[in-house]
């Protein structure tokens, strides 16, 4: 038994199954939002932890009853929120920073002593992206809240069930193509899901880490172009093309 009772947010997510998995190895006993609706999507979760240190708790991230009622009993929240697409709920500000305002405000108020947070790479609020700056505007949010709160800023990720290699290959294996916005010559450094998850538990045990602020990358650099074509090469579909699309 660790001692420790954490809630994760985004626990159904691609990292989050990684974060939990982490954190109820070693006997964390974990609350995982999930929406209204929605428990089947927690369901792989529990098997992640013993008998019981594994609870779903439905929420909404405009809910501050909700929120509190996820939070109120844990020692540490962290929050894998933020989606790099609009729905029809939710645009690139409330997903990426109203719903993390929400989120920290409701744990200062109910008295959480520690929070981590999980943003991207390059946020800020000077970029001309404007997921990266609302990225930017979550941040700010957090540290408004918790000053002494450890943020997280990984590179592109990728592993077992990402949407970034798995879509290329998709697409190659449907379309006979990957179709890549631009020339494909920005550089990326991608880096594994597993090991942002180990820094996220480092994070919540490690108390060197409070309060820092840490990027995290992979050990290789690559093209957007190059990882397309080592996806075909890997799936033995060299003879597929990768077409570059002018970004109008």
């Amino acid at each position: 038994m660790a001692g420790l009772t954490a809630t994760v947010f985004g626990s159904t997510g691609f990292l989050g199954r990684y974060v939990v998995n982490k954190l109820g190895r070693v006997g964390t006993a974990v609350v995982t939002p999930h929406r209204l609706y929605d428990e089947d999507n927690t369901r792989h979760l529990k098997l992640m932890g013993d008998l019981g240190m594994i609870n779903a708790i439905p929420f909404h991230a405009r809910d501050p009853d909700s929120i509190a009622a996820a939070v109120e009993k844990s020692d540490v929240v962290i929050n894998l929120l933020g989606k790099q697409m609009k729905t029809r709920n939710f645009d690139y500000v409330g997903s990426n920073v109203e719903a993390v305002s929400n989120i920290a405000k409701v744990c200062k108020e109910v008295g959480v002593p520690k929070f981590v947070h999980v943003s991207a790479l390059a946020a800020s609020e000077d970029s001309p992206s404007e997921w990266l700056r609302c990225k930017a505007m979550g941040e700010a949010q957090v540290r408004n809240y918790y000053p002494d709160a450890t943020i997280l800023r990984p590179n592109v990720i990728y592993g077992e069930e990402d949407n970034f290699l798995n879509l290329m290959a998709k697409w190659t294996k449907i379309w006979g193509v990957i179709p890549l916005l631009g020339n494909g010559g920005n550089v990326l450094q991608p880096v594994y899901v597993d090991d942002v998850a180990e820094c996220v538990r480092a994070a919540v045990f490690e108390e060197v880490h409070t309060g820092k602020t840490y990027e995290l990358s992979g050990p290789e650099s690559m093209s957007l172009y190059k990882t397309a074509r080592w996806v075909q090469d890997t799936t033995w579909r060299k003879d597929r093309p990768v077409r570059c699309v002018p970004d109008l």
